[in-house]
């Protein structure tokens, strides 16, 4: 008998080969039809099987050939690839040849060939009684579970990898006795002259010896030694001139320069309750005023400047600014300017109040009807979107990555100082927004901001305007509102709050599913589909006749308002975008839009979602023709529903065992087991996170991992669900 490696010459005859070694012993009479189908698709496939091995890198094909007649007595394959277990694939020998050692050798062929540092595994049919012991007999072990999806069950069998033998120590057999065992003078320690490690040491040690910590004692030197001012004298003294050159609408001084201009002298004072101010010095003859001095002026914008009436003289003391509505503390420290003016600068007229019962700051005022184009303060030349977080240029009124309307106040030119809480807009001459179903077509769909402008006294428009500076979250502030979930929403929205929800709402799903690097990309999708533009704004228009139209309740108008948000975003995901995502969510699920818990067929729904026709896992959704044993383990592992719940599907993870790991889906929740996890459970009424972080769903926190396409298909799918239920 020959042994060697096979040769696709040597299965000429393979599947006549391979019914005579296996039937009639295979052919058992309680077999069904689909277990009688499965046997023969063993002679047919049987070639296909050797090709394949034969071709691959990690497979091998081994054969006994008969030394007299030529032909081939048996083979065996063998698939050693770099996993928890070898596998031996198939063992087959001729009927004559059996008992004859030739089954053993052909296994110990495919040892050699895996190595004895390997485990292997095998299957084997559950009443192939003669092959279970042969396989017992060299090494295998009946695990008693079975494996594998086929229609006959076969039995798992395994043998551990081979531990290699120790040397036995051979015995001296001239040793007399135990004290033999001691050791001699030859085996005495060599004690040798070792360098001199020893490091030198600073005079002054770190660490102080009898105090058992390092010597950490603080400087006395103060933060700023040139100036005897504490720190928040400093503060003080920076947010004042914050608020003067905001008044006098210049940029901070640039890098190297003073922060206090030539003209200011900082006098200390002592603590007191009441401080007096300190007189002003008297300039030098022929002294030139600084150019960086700040005069008392304001720039209204449409080319006039006010200010003083007349200059000050050199023994003037400086008047403190008008009183304000809410007095703030002064300072500890005085100012003392230097009032020699240049001959070229024009006497500035003084500028009247506009209130007469008490005084008012101004602030720049610009109207929505004639715009104009935004200033940049010195030294500024760029500025950040508030949406998306691109450069623009500072003139920019849109932002040329996401759409988005910038604001066109002025910013505060200074860096690191926040602007006067008294400097605030005073637009009385303006009427309010109309916000509510006066407002024209033409009105709503401009998106611009909406400002909110509060005077002294109160609030001045309508409160339910949105401050962009503020950034507010329109749909958010809808859905924690205060008022009852019983209570007649007032609220009168317009096409651009519903806009700016969509937005938000569509960035945090893109954020939750694809991650914060893919969201420019949808974005650019977005902003180049024209037609779904159209439907947006369709599905919008719907919802603000609905809202604006009649008395609806802030839940009603709450859930109204998510679900349209939702359903466009997911729509977009889906159907516009759906090349982004590779196309991993079937377009099927749309048909399941605006639908109600009550009357939609759940179970349709969620397979529509998850489409296991497009993937590779094992699903049970009849629980009666499931294996008992798969039924066993999932609910033992993850399955811990009540027993009102209606259970849809099992999805089988398992890569040995049946269903010890996978994941169901019921009316009332989600049940799962991941590998060397602990099993988790979400019920959709208390779901609150669902994000996608690397490569894994986290739901409330949990770890889901099925898999890419599947972890997507789920949160979208979840999402679906919770918001329905």
């Amino acid at each position: 008998m020959n042994f060697r490696p096979a040769r696709e010459s040597d299965f000429l005859h393979l599947e006549t080969f391979v019914w005579q070694a296996i039937f009639p012993a295979f052919d058992q009479p309680d077999l069904s039809a689909a277990q009688r189908a499965e046997n023969d698709a063993l002679v047919e496939t049987a070639r296909q099987a050797v090709l394949t091995a034969l071709d691959e890198r990690d497979s091998a094909v081994f054969v006994a050939i008969d030394s007299k007649t030529r032909a081939l007595a048996g083979f065996i394959i063998v698939d050693a690839a770099p996993m928890a277990y070898a596998e031996i694939r198939l063992l087959i020998v001729k009927r004559s040849f059996w008992g004859k050692g030739v089954a053993e050798k052909l296994l110990d062929e495919a040892t050699n060939f895996i190595g004895d540092d390997r485990a292997v595994s095998l299957a084997v049919r559950h009443y192939n009684g003669r092959a279970i012991a042969f396989f017992k007999k060299h090494g295998f072990s009946d695990t008693g579970e079975t494996t594998g999806n086929f229609a006959i069950s076969r039995t798992l069998m395994l043998r551990e990898a081979y531990e290699a033998a120790e040397t036995p120590i051979m015995e001296d057999e001239n040793k007399t006795g135990y004290a033999d065992d001691f050791p001699s003078s030859a085996n005495e320690p060599v004690f040798e002259a070792l360098p001199d490690y020893r490091l030198a040491t600073d005079e002054a040690p770190l660490y102080q010896t009898g105090e058992n910590k390092l010597s950490a004692a603080a400087p006395e030197e103060r933060l700023f030694p040139e100036t005897t001012l504490d720190e928040k004298t400093l503060t003080e003294l920076e947010a004042f001139i914050a608020r003067a050159r905001a008044l006098k609408g210049t940029s901070a001084p640039a890098d190297g320069f003073s922060p206090v201009s030539p003209g200011l002298k900082v006098k200390t004072t002592k603590p007191a309750s009441n401080p007096e101010p300190a007189a002003p010095p008297i300039p030098k003859s022929g002294q030139v005023y600084s150019p960086r001095d700040i005069p008392f002026e304001v720039d209204f914008g449409d080319g006039k400047v006010e200010g003083a009436s007349e200059i000050r003289s050199a023994k003037e003391p400086i008047e403190e600014p008008a009183a304000k509505v809410s007095p703030r503390p002064k300072p500890s420290f005085e100012f003392a300017f230097e009032t020699t003016v240049p001959s070229s600068e024009t006497k500035v007229q003084e500028s009247t109040a506009t209130e007469s019962a008490m005084e008012e700051p101004v602030a720049l005022a610009v109207s929505e009807s004639e715009p104009e184009a935004t200033v940049a303060p010195q030294g500024r030349k760029t500025k950040d979107c508030p949406d998306c977080s691109t450069v623009l240029p500072f003139a920019a009124r849109f932002c040329f990555s996401c759409g988005y309307p910038q604001p066109e106040e002025e910013e505060l030119p200074t860096a690191g100082a926040q602007a006067p809480e008294e400097d605030v807009l005073i637009l009385e001459e303006l009427p309010s927004a109309v916000d509510g179903p006066e407002a024209t077509d033409s009105e709503a769909d401009d998106e611009k901001d909406f400002f909110r402008f509060e005077n002294s006294a109160g609030s001045v428009g309508n409160d339910e305007q949105i401050g962009n500076s503020e950034q507010q979250k329109t749909a958010h502030e809808t859905r924690q509102s205060t008022s009852g979930s019983g209570a007649i929403s007032t609220k009168k929205y317009t096409m651009a709050e519903l806009r700016l929800a969509f937005r938000e709402h569509f960035q945090e799903r893109v954020v939750a599913y694809f991650g914060a690097n893919r969201l420019k990309d949808y974005y650019r999708a977005l902003e180049e589909s024209n037609s779904f533009q159209q439907l947006r704004d369709g599905s919008l228009t719907n919802l603000l006749n609905w809202i604006n139209g009649g008395e609806r309740t802030y839940a009603a108008v709450a859930r109204r308002i998510n679900d349209t948000m939702a359903d466009l975003t997911e729509y977009f995901i889906v159907e516009t975008a759906g090349d982004l995502s590779g196309n991993i969510l079937p377009q099927r699920l749309l048909r399941h839009q605006s639908v109600d818990w009550d009357s939609v067929n759940l179970f349709k729904l969620i397979m529509d979602y998850l489409d296991f026709e497009a993937e590779t896992e094992r699903v049970y959704t009849d629980f009666v023709s499931m294996p008992a044993r798969a039924l066993r383990n999932a609910t033992n592992a993850f399955l811990s529903a009540g027993k009102d719940e209606r259970i849809f599907f099992i999805c089988d993870q398992s890569l040995i065992s049946q269903a010890k790991n996978g994941f169901a889906v019921t009316d009332a929740g989600v049940y799962w087991k991941n590998v060397l996890q602990p099993a988790g459970s979400s019920l959709f009424t208390t779901m609150e996170q669902l994000s996608l972080e690397q490569g894994y769903l986290q739901i409330d926190g949990q770890f889901f991992n099925a898999g890419t396409r599947l972890n997507l298909k789920m949160a979208v799918l979840l999402d679906k669900l919770r918001r329905m239920r």
